[in-house]
């Protein structure tokens, strides 16, 4: 039976929240280490392949993923963690598992991460206007993306953890003609 998107989301949830149970007291350092490895892993074809081959023996990911973690002078019980995964047959869970990881470690410090999409680029002014607007109304601190994407034509797409606010030009656009769509089929019907 294959695994839905939720099983995997439930599977990156409980070991992210595992890890920051057993580092919460020097999760900083912790952090830094994850962030190295996380930077590393999205540069490196051959660790990605590493980190994503059924095939290969554990016992050489194990070794070569420990080589890493100690020219990363990562704590023990983050290599202990990390072959937990290999055993488990979870390291292909590692990116999203350091992603959430993080994301625990921003609500623990009571920050968001905010993202802004533009369709051009805004002044400094600007975004620092939204972004203050936003961290008063919250009441938290907020961790800044800025984007840019020409569709959606004009306006602003703010995005703050996982729940999107959308006020481009596209998007109006787009629910002007699903609105004209349905009236239209209500006429000829």
């Amino acid at each position: 039976m294959a695994k839905s998107a939720k099983d995997d989301a439930k599977i990156i949830n409980v070991y992210a929240e595992s890890l920051f149970e057993i580092t919460e007291a020097n999760y900083k350092g912790i952090k830094n280490t994850l962030d190295n490895l996380l930077q590393l892993y999205n540069t490196s074809e051959e660790l990605k392949k590493l980190v994503h081959n059924k095939f290969l023996k554990k016992n050489i990911v194990e070794n070569t993923i420990k080589e890493i973690l100690n020219k990363l002078n990562a704590e023990k019980y983050l290599i202990n963690f990390i072959n937990l995964l290999i055993k488990n047959s979870r390291l292909n869970y590692l990116p999203q598992i350091i992603e959430r990881y993080n994301e625990i470690i921003e609500q623990k410090e009571n920050k968001f991460r905010l993202k802004l999409i533009f369709a051009k680029q805004p002044s400094q002014e600007l975004i620092n206007k939204v972004v203050n607007k936003l961290e008063t109304k919250l009441n938290k601190k907020l961790i800044t993306e800025i984007k840019i994407d020409p569709e959606i034509l004009d306006g602003l797409v703010v995005q703050i953890n996982s729940t999107l606010y959308d006020a481009s030009l596209y998007n109006k656009l787009k629910s002007f003609k699903q609105s004209v769509y349905k009236e239209f089929s209500n006429l000829t019907s």
